[in-house]
């Protein structure tokens, strides 16, 4: 990487490694350095006046801070006895006014309260006008829905169902009853006699829809049977409609007395009414009274006594009926939304007001008074108490002292003023409720506190004058604090910046203080614009802190492969990485006496030759370049089993560039000290064009080694490197090991075969590797394979050890141990750990059962250590993942690496899934009630499910032939009868690794995987048969089934279930979209990683098309089989796994990834498989030639 502002930043690491053996290992390579320096270069290393650490020695720090710490003591002594006198001042005038300000604080938390519980009540109010409005109109639009669904027409409408309606209306609403009243012109009241004596059978099904959501038999017996009888009116003038009472929730004891009466003729309904109603279109109100016919129709008293005293309190000498009721009427009119139809009736409700006072405050909030007017000059007085309320009785009882704080709220929804005026001569009424505290509200505001907290006040300032004559004492100790805080601050200023430039930097800022105390200059910032400025205008500024250093060595180093193998990371594995790394690098700095300048993003930047100059610079970085580039394998070797696959595959390039350098201080926002010059942008040439694994350094610097006698240590390189602004430029190898003429252990060697041989050992691996020759007694690939396994063992244990801490509840035998390396005596463990087992396909479940074990989830800390793996259950994980890895055959895609790449894709996912306990709400638990079975879904609870997600990933493709199941029904009808022919490879995986597994070989990892419970193990492998099946996307019945459980868990069919089997139906569509999703995890990950593995799929599948196993030749449709595949399968998958919400926002990688892969695929994908095709020709001609060289080769022997 190129970078022209760097910085030297350095930061803390404690350098403990996570062995005790790693830390030795460690701290006897920097003995070793150190050895070989004075062994090798003994003249190279003059006096200079830097410390070890390769910096100017260092003031201290310390005791320069106590000084200025003394001189700021002795002006607080004085500013101490001018406090002790305003102290005595102030609080006699502090004490005096406490009790005023605390009185009024009093009077103004009193209004305050009201005013906030006030509108509260004023906001609770308005939302029950506003159910109560959105109520009513709804069951006027149900009832012109229905006449226009059915094709009725009015006032012929009949709803069959109207209980249903009537009761949903009423619970949202408040209202007791419910009544539908059509207007019937007088002239066809005959035909109204006839059609509501052949339409009354919703009366009966209403009664039935009523009591079958009773168990009160009394209900039964009081409804009376007969048949409604014709329209009946009261004596009164004659009207121009009739308004029948024809439907009514609840149902009516008694049809004859209730139904077909015309309440035009009861006052409940007049001419009038109707004009006022069909003007307003609205809900309109009635007055209040006590007159509740249609009320006591339909409840018995003992109900409706039972129904206010859930609401409200009154004195029960008085029935319930006398609680003041109205009635509501809202227009029908003909047509659906269009007021200005016909109005063809109306929905009568009746209402006790009581339903709008309770609920207005939380509980223990009392004593607020609610007074109800409205316009008919009706007046209801009620205590509100919390959610409840006390009723007073008919006026108004408020306590005219608080007519001031007076709030009011109206309950109705028209502002027109005529249609108020005129509603206010008695037609319908309009409410308002009026607010008010009382005295015993204000009471609570009352206190002694402002008389207590007045002497409280004048004790405090003598105690404060008390104490501080002991301030003396503390002033040691907050000194002491003071100078380790300052020095602290002052050493990580000394990190950003060499000694030399920051005692520059200091002693300009204190100059700077000097001047400007004097007024000779403005205040200045370290920004350069306002510097240049004054300098400009002859006003002074500050030169900046720039040095030229004629003769320095600068080195780039960047990790080859990084960013591919960060992508399928957790970023804090790739921070382990890079602190490990860079920690190691600055042990080595540090060593050498090098300046760290900047660590950008995986890139190391350092110098050497300034700020102090120093004749051997580039000899001194080359040593560097060497120690880090073995620190480094050390470090990705070591971090493998903790990081994961192709860790130790990471290398890193070296570039080393000599010449002058312009550094020093850019002051400005984070200013940091910098570098510029041809020296920076050359070294970071050399570093981009380098190779991986070996130290590139310039013509320059070689000349210089040279002339130090170190011509040895370089190499030309083979060809010339094209630089961007250089051209064509001459570079050389290094390789410092032999440098000396001394090999590692004090022997003598030749310089010209130690070159050779150090610049060859970079490419020794990837060379031979190709031909798998064998180094060491092993291929890299016996290596890689062993290093593979012993991670998988590594995360397979501390996942087994969660299971192990989920076991607590199970007691084991006497004679048996689970920890301190001891194993368990249990000769019948095998007989103890069986079960049947028949063909996986079959054993396939819908819903796998989740256990609500309690555990914490996997990324949460638990609250005591977790039970270790006993070591010959560890033993025996070791040997079953390494028969497993010897299983899996060489293919170039279905492989044991593959597999590893999986169980790592699905540890991330496991990591990544969302706890919704940390909220306390789900959308099964929206109220926020904790259990571990919300964590989501049951699977970081589950320890088991865990552990068998990633066990799954490490056996899905055991012994995988090669060739998909298609190809397998024709190639082995054997196995084809055996499985059903279906999932045939997949099958025989899990048989496989299952019997494996079923082994007495391993019984001691059985019963650390089931704890001697058959049950568990039964459900064990039940996940992992879910979980290995769910990898063939390709059997048509097995997506069938987990499209339609989808849709059930998550779609639009979602049905109602236990809440249990809920959970645990999610879990199990999760866990088999995880699988799925981690088994082509390398198409949601960065390019480099699909396309590597990409191409192995082709070269495996192009493979068994060479070899005559398949018929198409893939490479036909191999670019638009790929475009397909992430439109039908994978950019959905990973849309899933943000729709199932248990990824929370890192489900958007994977979808990002994805579309970039295949936007990137659709435009360089046709040029790719003509690559892919090259290479496997390529591949199989060098196959062919060696196989050719080996049998000359017996032949001759």
């Amino acid at each position: 990487m190129n970078t022209l502002r760097v910085s030297s930043n350095k930061p803390e690491y404690d350098g403990s490694a996570p062995e005790e053996s790693e830390s030795i290992a460690s701290s006897q390579f920097y003995e070793d350095c150190q050895v070989r320096d004075t062994e090798e270069d003994e003249e190279d290393h003059t006096d200079t006046p830097m410390g070890s650490g390769g910096q100017i020695e260092e003031r201290d720090e310390f005791a320069e801070i106590r000084k200025l710490a003394q001189a700021e003591t002795r002006r607080v002594l004085l500013w101490k006895g001018i406090l002790l006198t305003v102290i005595g001042v102030t609080a006699a005038l502090v004490t005096a006014g406490t009790y005023r300000i605390l009185r009024q604080e009093e009077d103004d938390d009193f209004t305050t309260a009201y005013r906030l519980f006030s509108n509260n009540i004023k906001d609770a109010i308005q939302g029950h006008y506003e159910r109560l409005s959105l109520a009513s109109r709804s069951a006027s639009l149900a009832i012109t829905g229905s006449a226009q669904t059915s094709q009725e027409t009015f006032p012929y409408v009949t709803i069959k169902d109207f209980e249903v309606l009537g009761e949903s209306i009423r619970e949202r609403s408040g209202l007791e009853s419910l009544t539908w009243t059509p207007f019937v012109p007088v002239n066809e009241e005959g035909k109204w006699n006839n059609y509501s004596a052949a339409n009354q059978g919703w009366v009966d099904y209403s009664r039935k829809t009523v009591l079958a959501a009773s168990d009160d038999e009394q209900l039964y017996r009081s409804y009376q049977e007969g048949p409604i009888g014709p329209m009946f009116k009261l004596p009164g003038p004659p009207q121009q409609l009739s308004a029948p009472v024809w439907q009514q929730s609840p149902p009516p004891f008694s049809v004859q007395r209730t139904l077909n009466l015309d309440l035009m003729t009861t006052g409940t309904i007049t001419q009038t009414r109707y004009n006022v109603l069909a003007r307003v279109k609205h809900l309109t109100f009635g007055d209040i009274d006590t007159d509740v016919n249609l009320i006591n129709s339909a409840f018995r008293k003992e109900d409706h006594e039972l129904y206010h005293a859930r609401k409200v309190d009154w004195n029960k000498s008085l029935p319930a009926t006398d609680l003041p009721h109205s009635f509501i009427a809202e227009p029908v009119f003909s047509e659906i939304n269009d007021p200005t139809s016909e109005l063809v009736g109306q929905v009568i409700g009746y209402v006790a007001l009581d339903n709008y006072v309770v609920d207005l405050l939380p509980d223990g909030i009392n004593n607020i008074t609610l007074v109800m007017r409205n316009s008919c000059n009706q007046t209801f007085t009620y205590d509100i108490r919390g959610s409840s309320a006390y009723y007073y009785g008919s006026l108004d009882l408020h306590d005219p002292q608080y007519d001031d704080l007076e709030v009011t709220t109206k309950f109705y929804g028209y502002d027109d003023e005529d249609i108020i005026e005129e509603m206010g001569q008695g037609v319908v009424c309009t409410m308002t409720f009026h607010i008010y505290p009382t005295s015993t509200f204000e009471d609570n505001y009352r206190s002694n506190l402002p008389m207590i907290l007045a002497i409280l006040v004048g004790a405090t300032f003598a105690f404060m004058a008390v104490t501080f004559f002991m301030y003396d004492w503390f002033q040691g100790s907050r000194n002491r604090k003071v100078v380790a805080a300052a020095a602290s601050s002052n050493a990580i200023v000394s990190s950003m910046f060499p000694s030399v430039i920051r005692d520059k930097l200091l002693e300009q800022q204190k100059r700077e203080q000097r001047e400007k105390r004097k007024g000779k200059v403005e205040p200045l910032s370290l920004h350069s614009q306002d510097r240049l400025s004054l300098q400009e205008e002859g006003r002074g500024g500050d030169v900046p802190l720039a040095d030229f250093y004629p003769a320095c060595t600068i080195m780039f180093c960047d990790i080859v492969g990084f960013t591919a193998w960060s992508s399928v990371r957790e970023p804090v594995q790739v921070f382990q990485l890079l602190e490990a790394v860079y920690a190691e690098f600055d042990k080595c700095a540090n060593n050498r006496r090098v300046f760290k300048v900047e660590t950008v993003g995986d890139s190391y930047v350092a110098v050497a030759g300034l700020p102090e100059a120093r004749k051997d610079h580039a000899v001194a970085m080359c040593r560097f370049a060497q120690d880090c580039k073995k620190a480094f394998t050390d470090v990705v070797n070591r971090l493998e089993m903790l990081l994961g696959p192709e860790t130790a595959d990471l290398s890193m390039r070296f570039g080393l560039h000599s010449g002058p350098v312009t550094a020093g201080v850019l002051r400005g926002d984070k200013a940091r000290f910098q570098l510029f010059g041809d020296t920076m942008n050359t070294a970071s040439r050399m570093e981009s064009t380098g190779k991986p694994g070996v130290i590139q350094v310039s013509h320059d610097t070689a000349e210089i080694l040279k002339e130090a006698g170190k011509g040895a240590w370089v190499t030309p390189r083979e060809e010339m490197v094209q630089v961007k602004g250089k051209g064509m430029l001459i570079t050389y190898w290094l390789a410092v090991n032999a440098a000396t003429g001394r090999s590692r252990d004090g022997s003598s060697t030749t310089s010209g075969t130690s070159v050779s041989s150090e610049v060859s050992d970079a490419y020794t691996w990837s060379n031979q590797s190709k031909r798998n020759v064998p180094i060491n007694g092993q291929t890299k690939e016996d290596q890689k394979t062993q290093r593979l396994v012993q991670w998988n063992v590594g995360v397979l244990s501390d996942l087994l050890s969660r299971v192990i801490a989920a076991h607590k509840d199970i007691s084991a035998p006497a004679n048996t141990t689970t920890t301190m390396g001891k194993a368990r005596n249990t000769p019948d463990a095998s007989s103890l750990l069986h079960v049947e087992a028949g063909m996986p396909l079959d054993e396939v479940k819908e819903v796998i059962s989740i256990s609500n074990c309690g555990f914490q989830p996997s990324h949460m800390p638990p609250d005591e250590p977790l039970e270790k793996l006993n070591k010959v259950a560890k033993t025996q994980l070791h040997d079953y993942v390494s028969t497993i890895a010897a299983m899996y055959k060489d293919n170039a895609f279905h492989n044991f690496e593959h597999a590893s790449q999986v169980a790592m894709a699905e540890c991330k996912l496991l990591s990544r899934v969302v706890n919704p306990k940390l909220s306390g709400v789900s959308d099964d638990n929206p109220e926020g009630h904790g259990s571990t079975l919300h964590d989501s879904y049951g699977i970081t609870s589950d320890p088991l499910v865990q552990f068998a997600c990633v066990f799954s990933a490490l056996i899905h493709d055991v012994d995988h032939p090669g060739v998909p199941n298609s190809t397998l029904l024709s190639e082995n009808e054997a196995m084809a009868q055996t499985y059903g022919k279906r999932s045939m490879a997949e099958q025989q995986s899990f048989d496989l690794a299952w019997n494996l597994l079923m082994d007495a070989r391993f019984n001691e990892l059985k019963l650390a995987i089931c704890g001697d419970n058959t049950d568990e193990l039964n459900r064990f492998r039940q996940i992992l048969i879910n979980v290995v099946l769910a990898t063939d996307v390709m059997d048509k019945d097995l997506n069938e089934l987990r499209a339609k459980r989808w849709d059930r868990s998550f779609g639009t069919s979602v049905v109602e279930e236990a809440k249990k089997d809920k959970i645990d139906r999610k879990a199990t569509v999760v866990i088999e979209h995880m699988i799925q999703a981690a088994d082509v995890a390398h198409t949601m990950q960065h390019w480099h990683i699909y396309h590597k593995w990409n191409s192995r799929l082709f070269s495996e599948m192009y493979s068994a098309y060479s070899a005559g196993r398949t018929t198409e030749n893939p490479a036909e449709g191999w670019y638009e089989g790929e475009l397909g595949f992430f439109d039908t399968y994978i950019i959905p998958l990973a849309k899933k796994l943000d729709e199932c919400g248990v990824f929370g926002v890192a489900s958007s990688e994977y979808l990002s990834y994805a579309e970039r892969n295949r936007m990137e695929w659709e435009d360089k994908g046709k040029f790719i498989v003509e690559e892919y095709l090259q290479e496997y020709k390529a591949a199989s001609d060098a196959v062919a030639s060696k196989d050719t060289i080996m049998e000359d080769d017996e032949r001759e022997g």
